[in-house]
């Protein structure tokens, strides 16, 4: 009988040392690929009104429901008309925080790449590292600030579209909002425009914590075992 109780507790022991131990929680470290969020690229451009970019423009959107948040890697924004007559504006281009409806504190920046003359222009602004940390529910600014306006040679048009809409295949939630901001380059003042500027939203949803499995070694009848 003696035995059999030891045989019994050994087996219950042993039952209980296959059932997984709870680790501290840790992401899922697998590289994913960017996506887009939310575009609206494939919207029709007003005919009529662009932003010039001796002017400064910011942009809303507002980010999806998953629960952990996400990165945002980079910024696609269409230009109509980049000529090379003169000289370009200079700018930088951010992400913000929304405060009471303009952009408030400053996420982080995105790259400025070397952009050339032409027209219908996609123009990838990129974040460094693995993204920008953004949210889940939260509005968010896309900001292009003019440090020095062109002349007047130079004509830099930031796209427009009158529709509403976004572009089909929107990761659930996410959205852009249907007006944009303005202000002079030299400006602190933001107005509200018409229209959205033409943008696309790309990056990656953070993985969601998963659970580290390990069991220790056989133990040893008597001995203390956690």
């Amino acid at each position: 009988m003696r035995h059999a109780a030891r045989r019994l507790r050994r087996g219950l022991l042993s039952a209980l040392l296959c059932l997984p131990l709870l680790a501290p929680f840790a992401p899922n470290a697998a590289a994913q690929t960017a996506t887009a969020f939310v575009s609206n690229l494939g919207q029709t451009a007003s005919s009529t009104d662009f932003v010039s970019l001796s002017t400064d423009v910011a942009q809303s959107f507002t980010t999806g429901s998953h629960a952990t948040g996400y990165k945002l890697t980079s910024v696609d924004v269409e230009f109509d008309t980049i000529l090379q007559a003169g000289t370009h504006s200079t700018f930088t281009v951010a992400i913000h925080e929304d405060s009471s409806g303009s952009p408030g504190t400053q996420v982080g920046t995105l790259t400025v790449p070397s952009i050339s003359s032409g027209s219908g222009q996609t123009i990838t602004f990129a974040a460094s590292g693995s993204g920008l940390d953004l949210a889940a529910n939260t509005q968010y600014w896309v900001v292009l600030d003019v440090t020095a306006s062109g002349t007047l040679s130079s004509v830099e048009d930031l796209h427009l579209t009158t529709s509403n809409a976004e572009d089909a295949g929107a990761a659930s939630g996410w959205s852009i909002g249907n007006t944009h901001l303005a202000r002079s380059w030299n400006a602190s003042s933001w107005s509200s425009q018409n229209h959205a500027a033409q943008i696309q939203i790309n990056g990656t949803a953070n993985p969601v914590p998963t659970l580290s499995i390990t069991a220790p070694a056989d133990a040893a009848e008597g001995d203390a075992d956690t």
